[in-house]
């Protein structure tokens, strides 16, 4: 779709906006706070600081004119009207009688301050001068040549330029950076509460159904909380209720399957019985698989476990003796879990590998993501267009690669996976099979 010209300005601000609230919120309040202290500034400019200046400059010039016209008149007197200009003007005058000077300033004017001088020397003065304004910061000499010799006048700045300018400066930068301060103090108070959500929404999203989140802030974010207290309440009431629904159910299969266990016992030693007993036992796995995948995560919480000792629990415990898992060296790796359902995940990986493979590798590192669990098989493995509807429960490809399961291996490890915030991928393995790797969140 091709944007309108006028569209393209907010998209380009949109660009350079922050990406955050906290920025945006504060680029909101510290873009008019600096446009408004420019403007004061541009007032105090025009309304005081130049007019000011002016009067000062304008009034110099009439000092300096009259005491360059009493020693031109009697230049026998110029002691006497120098420490008289002196103490009644508070400045500094020498008279270096026949001395002359080349008039012009001493640098080029590129300030207010060389500008009055400049337009009120020149206006005022009758005589031939020149004036340095950046021999010292706090003086400005002037040199007038009279006709008998040579006026130097030293004055405070504070005659030529008001001091008051300085002060104004401070304080509007003092103040903008007290009001900045101030700006992120609030804002930021006003953030905790919805990072605060945040972060109890991510540990939802891992499976914490308990952590703690203080309804605080303003009325906006403390209903976004409430709201989501609610809605955690919703969905663990429902999970709870299900999981209540299926206990039962269970319990009723369970004792099925024990009165005909019990049957099969009372008859004699046949191969129909042997035959019914696999069924049997088929049927149990089978119950057990399903009633594990609609349970989902159950009441257990979370933990900080070691996942290389749970890496090592679980191949211990399915490994037969033959040596087909191979196990390499894994550092200690601490993880927030449900030690019970990511054990049972890594259970499901490696167990649908061994039906696949027959040798397998399976390793633990640490990544900028999280911790990567990897289990590597020599089987036929699962074509990529395939791998994704691996996942799908009940599902049984056609290829073979999923024999001998209930087809819910897969998903209820991605649905453990991904309650903690992590996920499951598949890929080609190097060892000529599939690759599954587990990744989950530090």
């Amino acid at each position: 779709m091709k944007l309108l010209p006028f569209e393209r300005p907010s998209l380009e601000v949109r660009r350079v906006l922050p990406r955050g609230f906290f920025g945006r919120a504060l680029v909101i309040v510290a873009v008019p706070l600096v446009l408004l202290q420019l403007l004061l500034a541009a007032i105090f400019y025009e309304e005081h600081w130049e007019e000011v200046g002016r009067q000062l400059a304008y009034q110099f010039a009439n000092q300096l004119n009259s005491i360059s016209k009493q020693i031109a008149n009697a230049p026998d007197r110029s002691d006497a009207i120098i420490s008289q200009s002196q103490e009644a003007f508070n400045i500094r005058l020498h008279f270096e009688p026949g001395d002359t000077l080349d008039a012009g300033r001493l640098h080029p004017a590129d300030s207010y301050l060389d500008y009055a001088l400049e337009r009120m020397l020149g206006r005022r003065l009758d005589y031939a001068y020149r004036y340095d304004t950046r021999s010292r910061d706090d003086a400005v000499k002037v040199q007038v040549e009279l006709p008998s010799g040579v006026l130097t006048v030293v004055a405070p700045i504070e005659h030529v330029s008001s001091s008051t300018t300085n002060i104004f400066i401070s304080l509007m930068i003092m103040s903008s950076v007290l009001a900045f301060v101030l700006a992120v103090y609030f804002l930021r108070q006003q953030v905790l509460p919805l990072r605060a959500v945040a972060r109890a929404a991510e540990r939802f999203g891992r499976g914490d159904t308990h952590a703690p989140l203080v309804v605080r802030g303003a009325t906006e974010v403390r209903r976004v909380a409430q709201e989501f207290l609610t809605m955690r309440d919703r969905i663990q009431a429902q999970i709870e209720q299900r999981t209540e629904f299926l206990a039962g159910v269970s319990h009723d299969l369970r004792t099925l399957v024990t009165r005909l266990r019990l049957q099969l016992e009372l008859l004699g030693d046949t191969d129909d019985r042997n035959s019914m007993k696999a069924d049997l036992d088929e049927m149990e796995f089978m119950i057990e698989s399903y009633l594990a995948f609609a349970q989902g995560e159950g009441e257990e919480a979370p933990d900080n476990v070691d996942l290389a000792e749970l890496l090592r629990n679980v191949v211990v415990r399915l490994d037969d003796g033959s040596g087909r898992i191979e196990l390499n060296q894994c550092e200690p790796i601490r993880a927030r879990i449900r030690a019970g359902a990511v054990r049972r995940a890594i259970t499901n990986l490696v167990e649908n590998a061994m039906r696949q493979g027959h040798r397998l590798e399976v390793s633990l590192t640490q990544q900028k993501d999280g911790a990567h669990i990897v289990i590597d098989d020599d089987g036929p493995g699962i074509r990529a267009d395939q791998r994704e509807e691996a996942f799908k429960p009940f599902r049984q490809l056609d290829n073979g690669t999923m024999s001998g399961g209930t087809g819910l291996g897969l998903t209820i490890a991605r649905d453990i996976a991904r309650s903690h915030g992590g996920e499951i991928e598949l890929a080609d393995s190097p060892a000529g099979g599939l690759r599954a790797l587990f990744r989950i969140p530090l």
